[in-house]
């Protein structure tokens, strides 16, 4: 998240906005990025962003800088446009009830600021968040923006039927925030939101123990290795190793099969989807693990297996899916 400077204004009007939109969709590209919400207000942005490749640092880099020059130059400005560096909370994605508080906050945002919805305006009349495009057909959205964790977490399918089920329980809280002048009455929701306002990390006491042990293994081995080596490149594929396991027993694979399947495979390519969703391993590494050829395949592969609304690839990205909302 990050706001204008001195809380002034980082939108002006709707073709800034489209703009912003424009500039955060090549943010997410060039990184490889995938967006489960966001919503830009007049002076401020949130994002639950999540970052495959350790890239965080350059891609907002990228970001803010890129935004910055663009809105200067439309209205002919000089001086800062953001406030200072952004500012990035970890959100353990295995906790149902963190992940989707976070997602909710942000989805709410125009209900509790002050004079974007009347009282009876629908939540999905904001255009600029995220929350409008989760109600429609996935091929209306854009590839970065990935609505299955969220509505995966509540148990529902991304179709007409569970897309209509994620409507009403927003409806619901906008209902509550409305009622409560900006507060959540339900209690699990509220204390989850008071945590985003005053905490940097989201999840239970054993993720966080986790966390602060990866960071002090980090920080001792910077001046070495740097985020790329020792520990933490272990810790990596130490993950991504348990997620191809799991998807071999799913899929009923021994690994010695893997290694015989063809470099184009959908098996494969489904396996590819997964690590690269919940892992931060580069393609490299997976082209080399599951024998996929050049890293390019990896991409090419993880983006069929996404857009595919039908056959081989969608059957088993959809059997895939129940291990993102598991702990591996």
């Amino acid at each position: 998240m990050s706001r204008g400077n001195r809380r002034g204004a980082i939108v002006r009007d709707d073709a800034d906005r489209v703009r912003f939109g424009e500039t955060m969709a090549e943010a997410c590209e060039r990184m490889g990025w995938g967006l489960h919400a966001w919503a830009l207000m007049s002076n401020h942005y949130q994002w639950l962003l999540e970052t495959p490749e350790a890239n965080l640092v350059r891609g907002m880099q990228w970001f803010q800088t890129t935004w910055s020059a663009r809105f200067r130059v439309r209205h002919r400005l000089n001086g800062h446009v953001l406030q200072g560096r952004y500012k990035a909370q970890l959100i353990d994605p295995q906790s149902d009830c963190y992940f989707q508080a976070v997602s909710s906050y942000i989805h709410l945002n125009p209900v509790r600021a002050k004079g974007l919805l009347s009282p009876t305006q629908r939540l999905e009349s904001y255009r600029w968040s995220s929350y409008p495009l989760y109600l429609k057909p996935p091929g209306r959205r854009a590839p970065w923006l990935n609505v299955e964790r969220v509505l995966g977490n509540l148990g529902l399918p991304d179709t007409p039927a569970g897309r209509r089920a994620y409507q009403e329980q927003m409806e619901e809280f906008v209902a509550e925030v409305r009622a409560q002048r900006g507060r959540a009455v339900r209690k699990e929701i509220d204390e989850v939101w008071k945590e985003l306002q005053n905490d940097r990390c989201f999840g239970d006491a054993d993720f966080r123990d986790r966390m602060l042990e990866l960071m002090e293994r980090v920080l001792k081995e910077k001046g070495k290795a740097g985020y790329d080596g020792g520990s933490v490149r272990e810790h990596n594929e130490r993950q991504a190793e348990a997620l191809i396991q799991r998807a071999l027993d799913d899929l009923e694979l021994a690994p010695e099969q893997l290694n015989g399947l063809r470099k184009t495979d959908p098996r494969k390519q489904a396996i590819a989807w997964l690590v690269r969703r919940q892992a931060a391993v580069r393609n490299q590494w997976v082209s080399e693990r599951l024998k996929m050829g050049h890293e390019v395949n990896v991409s090419q592969s993880v983006r069929r297996v996404a857009d595919a609304a039908s056959g081989e690839l969608r059957n088993l990205r959809t059997q895939l899916e129940k291990i993102l909302n598991s702990k591996v």
